[in-house]
């Protein structure tokens, strides 16, 4: 079992905290302007209004 499943958070929010350590520890000369954007970022959830038929499966 992989650590990240064994503290109990899932790989999206392990791979998260990875890339903000990095972001983190990346010396300040070397930091560019395309670098620092890319330490927020926006999630856009969308839900559907009305549920899918549920399909039929004849075998």
């Amino acid at each position: 079992m992989t650590y990240w499943r064994q503290a109990g958070i899932t790989y999206l929010k392990f791979s998260e905290i990875a890339a903000k350590c990095v972001r983190q520890a990346v010396d300040p000369k070397r930091k560019t302007a395309d670098f620092v954007s890319r330490s927020s970022s926006t999630i856009q959830q969308t839900t559907a209004k009305t549920a899918a038929k549920k399909s039929t499966f004849k075998q």
